[in-house]
């Protein structure tokens, strides 16, 4: 079964406490790309969660044609 890719735009306290590791932890989906506006957290999110990419700029994963 082929995976959904996900990305998440606003990875604040919420998303990386919640919808972040939940969607690790689901088969079905490959997180793709981490979007925020806090270069550092991102960083800690792409140390952590091997994403495709992560950037501050959203036109990037909204113009992802994965």
């Amino acid at each position: 079964m082929k995976k959904m890719k996900i990305a998440f735009i606003g990875c604040g306290g919420f998303a990386s406490g919640n919808h972040i590791p939940n969607a690790k932890a689901n088969p079905n989906f490959d997180i793709q790309a981490f979007c925020d506006l806090n270069q550092t957290h991102l960083e800690e999110l792409k140390e952590k969660y091997a994403p495709s990419y992560i950037t501050t700029d959203m036109e990037k994963v909204f113009n992802d044609p994965d």
